[in-house]
């Protein structure tokens, strides 16, 4: 796919994130089409971002993502409107320890990708996609440390 397509605020557009999504699935298209109940060449033409008569529905996006735990078209929805997706967990996990050791991991992740990012005085499209994923990635560990440490708050009477 190309970057023609690309959100105007950086990051892989909507339509590449559909198709690496559906492509990048164990066993491809195909495997996908069978878990959405819908007919593999169908779905095929649904994520050919060339093609102008077969689209994703909004609700297909969604039992995409959820089918495949692959979350591109939702980050790719975000960013072209120049917000970020953190994912909110279901419950709080972990320890407190644990979640501040992952969340200075992935303060080094950033620090790395910039670092690679500025290393030739110019920042290419895919570096700059790179430094915006690993700050995701930071901003849900944060996410993940505050969540837990709320957690263990004490109950508000009603």
């Amino acid at each position: 796919m190309t970057d023609s397509n690309a959100s105007p605020h950086g990051g892989i557009s909507l339509e590449d994130a559909a198709y690496h999504t559906g492509h990048d699935f164990p066993g491809g298209v195909p495997a996908l089409a069978q878990r959405m109940a819908m007919s593999p060449n169908t779905l095929q033409h649904k994520l050919d971002p060339r093609n102008t008569t077969h689209k994703l529905s909004l609700r297909e996006a969604q039992e995409m993502q959820a089918i495949t735990q692959d979350f591109r078209v939702l980050h790719a929805m975000a960013a072209s409107n120049g917000f970020i997706a953190l994912s909110l967990g279901h419950t709080a996990s972990g320890t407190t320890i644990s979640e501040v050791l992952a969340m200075v991991k992935e303060f080094g992740d950033v620090l790395t990708a910039v670092n690679a990012a500025l290393e030739d005085g110019k920042v290419s499209l895919n570096e700059m996609r790179e430094c915006e994923r690993q700050s995701a990635e930071l901003f849900a560990a944060v996410n993940s440390m505050l969540r837990t440490v709320r957690s263990l708050m004490p109950r508000q009477p009603a």
